[in-house]
């Protein structure tokens, strides 16, 4: 990249970036020839809203551009906590926020692991079906940030996606099969355990709180088998109140065989 662009790029000086352009009107066209981000990184990183307007309007194209380091400028902004470079990337295309970065990470996946509860909104608002990607270990927006104990972004995902009745992506499991509240049982999480089953459906409850990980263990059972002081009694009553076993105390329903005749099968 030309020193001078990116120097126009950080500082957010659109008069210097028409004079370059005056002097080469290739210059943002051969830029990926020389270096590995391109201004729009750099804009959306320093939080330069009017620069960030101005090469968008320019090269578009940019928006969608993933450097070596696996981020896109929306990658960035998100991570940061620009709202406002976001919402300017998302009229580019509102699907930037589903692009997939290093390990398959999102946009919403950087702004839920840090909390960043503006930005969420923003991107559901603008492409609700990003709130069902998964990165490389099939973990959701919502698994990262429980994960992380962002609360107040773990209260606004969970009360849009019943709010959507979408109570399906609660029970969405990682590779290693844990839910969001299998994590959160483990992390003695007591309020998102209670949001969680305070707003799912009744008739998608049992599901949820008995769901089995790869481990053998739902959320009860990790609770029993992993103690401390931190909360195990609330959490311990929450879960039995929504029905919540051990996997080994999960009765299946025994199959029912109707002998009508005194033939064997086959006969």
């Amino acid at each position: 990249m030309d020193m001078r662009l990116f120097q126009a790029a950080d500082t957010g000086n659109i008069n210097l970036l028409h004079h370059l352009l005056a002097q080469s009107s290739s210059i943002l066209h051969t830029i990926a020839l020389a270096s590995n981000e391109n201004p729009l990184h750099i804009a959306s990183t320093a939080c330069h809203v009017e620069f960030v307007k101005e090469m968008i309007r320019l090269k578009p194209g940019f928006a969608e551009e993933v450097n070596q380091d696996g981020f896109s400028p929306i990658h960035l902004a998100s991570a940061i906590g620009h709202l406002e470079i976001v919402k300017e990337l998302l009229k580019v295309d509102r699907e930037l926020c589903r692009l997939e970065g290093r390990n398959e990470w999102t946009a919403l996946h950087y702004a839920a692991s840090r909390g960043r509860v503006d930005i969420i909104r923003e991107m559901l608002l603008a492409c609700p079906e990003s709130i069902e990607d998964v990165h490389v270990h099939e973990e959701t927006a919502l698994h990262l940030a429980v994960k992380n104990s962002q609360f107040k972004a773990i209260h606004l995902m969970i009360n849009w996606i019943t709010g959507m009745k979408k109570d399906e992506i609660l029970d969405m499991k990682d590779e290693l099969g844990n839910s969001i509240l299998h994590l959160a049982t483990w992390r003695k999480h007591f309020q998102v355990i209670e949001w969680v089953l305070g707003n799912t459906a009744v008739d998608s409850r049992d599901g949820l709180v008995n769901a089995v990980n790869q481990g053998g263990l739902t959320a009860l059972h990790i609770l029993l088998i992993f103690p401390s002081e931190a909360g195990d009694r609330e959490i311990e009553d929450i879960l039995r109140h929504a029905r919540g076993r051990r996997a080994n105390d999960i009765a299946y329903p025994a199959v029912i065989v109707t002998v009508t005749d005194n033939r064997t099968p086959g006969n």
